[in-house]
């Protein structure tokens, strides 16, 4: 048995006084300012509905530490870091939401974060424009608005929002066209703004658009001073027969569609339209790339006198050659062999050096080539490298160049500066 002296009996009663007296707390002795994570999540959303961001974020935060998983959480920050102008907090942000949303499969959430990225992208197109960014990097922020947007749309293509009543599908195609028209893809532009429901073709009775089938050549431009073949701006050439569609005149290009790689078969760059007559190659794509052997030809090209002087040409197997990469010659080298007996004997075996003469990529006038030599009949324009340095027939090389030459679809109007006006002014 337990002896019980005096004084564990006394901490005996007072310990059970305690308990006695913590039971009989009231519940409302709970501090009042604790919240639950769903709580401060509702009051951050109401804090941005007032436009106090910065009261939202404190939420937000809070609601985010007690929950790492919580995803509305990190929704209601990135969309309050958009809103206060900090992109790049804000587009980390929506990486977890993102990443976040496809473990929950929640695909309004998801859709949602990428509407996002579009508009903050947008964003840094139109700060960029004003401060003088470089085009390159201005470029690469209409691209990824589009991509953004057309994903958000892809996942809903009913998109809308309760924070931001005002964002919707119609909305991120008019996102979609603004950074398209940027690019000068004016029919993409047209498309999302019909495709929005913002614009109708019936808006646009007062220009004639007409889709114009023909199997049009479009090559990179040729530097006569230097001969090279350069990615600038080219000017597609009308002839009389081509400026009419159903009998009105066509003064411009609105859109190229259906491109294809006339080489190849298939598209290997994007084309759009600078102005009504001119289209431009996107020198961010890699352009396709050849390795071939082939034996130099010879053809005598007239001169102005009449007279006549042989030239010594490659003929490539692919149009639009724009650039040549690597070119050398097959010559002969012979190495001495020292035999037993003393003799030196001699073999000869093939290498490749790289060629040091004159070249230049060669474009035949208008006339050329049919009346110099018929064996070139219909080839392309661009499909020649001229040696200026060498004349003999026969002799091989291994050339490396790339190529660009397209057909399409054009999409024509009978006043291309009338109907850029009229789609711009549907662009917020």
């Amino acid at each position: 048995m337990i002896k019980l002296t005096k004084t564990l009996v006394l901490v005996l009663v007072a310990s059970l006084t305690l308990f006695m007296t913590s039971c009989e707390r009231p519940i409302t002795d709970i501090p009042e300012d604790h919240t639950t994570v769903a709580g401060e999540i509702e009051a951050g959303w109401l804090a941005y509905a007032g436009g106090d961001f910065d009261i939202a974020l404190e939420h937000f935060t809070t609601a985010a530490l007690r929950n790492a998983a919580e995803l509305g959480a990190y929704n209601g920050l990135a969309w309050s870091y958009l809103h206060l102008g900090s992109y790049n907090t804000a587009l980390s942000q929506f990486s977890f939401v993102k990443n976040l949303a496809l473990e929950q499969n929640d695909t309004a959430l998801l859709a949602d974060s990428y509407a996002g990225v579009a508009l903050i992208y947008e964003n840094l197109r139109y700060a960029g424009e004003l401060s003088g960014e470089e085009t390159d990097l201005l470029n690469e922020y209409a691209d990824a608005s589009i991509e953004a947007a057309n994903t958000a749309l892809e996942i809903a293509s009913d998109y809308s929002t309760t924070h931001d009543p005002a964002l919707d599908a119609a909305v991120l195609n008019d996102v979609v066209a603004n950074s398209y028209f940027y690019l000068h893809w004016y029919g993409n532009a047209l498309t999302h703004l019909i495709g929005g429901g913002d614009l109708t073709m019936a808006d646009l009775n007062t220009v004639t658009i007409s889709p114009y089938t023909v199997d049009f050549q479009i090559y990179p431009v040729l530097d006569d001073e230097t001969g090279a073949m350069t990615l600038e701006p080219v000017t597609i050439e009308w002839t009389s027969a081509e400026n009419y569609v159903d009998g009105a005149a066509v003064t411009g290009i609105f859109s190229i569609s259906g491109l294809t790689d006339a080489n190849d078969g298939a598209a290997t760059a994007d084309i759009n339209v600078m102005n009504g007559t001119t289209v431009h190659f996107d020198e961010s794509n890699e352009f396709a790339s050849h390795t071939e052997t082939i034996e130099t030809m010879q053809i005598s090209y007239p001169l102005d006198d009449g007279a006549a002087i042989p030239i010594t040409l490659l003929k490539l197997s692919k149009g639009g050659i724009y650039d040549i990469t690597s070119i050398q010659i097959h010559a002969e080298n012979y190495l001495e062999n020292y035999n037993a007996d003393g003799t030196i004997s001699t073999d000869t075996v093939m290498v490749q050096l790289d060629y040091e003469g004159a070249k230049e990529i060669f474009r035949f006038g208008d006339g050329y080539p049919a009346e110099i030599n018929p064996a070139f009949g219909s080839d392309f324009m661009y499909n020649y490298v001229y040696l200026a340095d060498l004349n003999a027939v026969g002799v091989t090389f291994d050339i490396t160049y790339s190529y660009a030459y397209y057909t399409g679809t054009f999409t024509v109007t009978d006043n291309f500066n009338a109907l850029l006006a009229k789609v711009s002014s549907y662009l917020n």
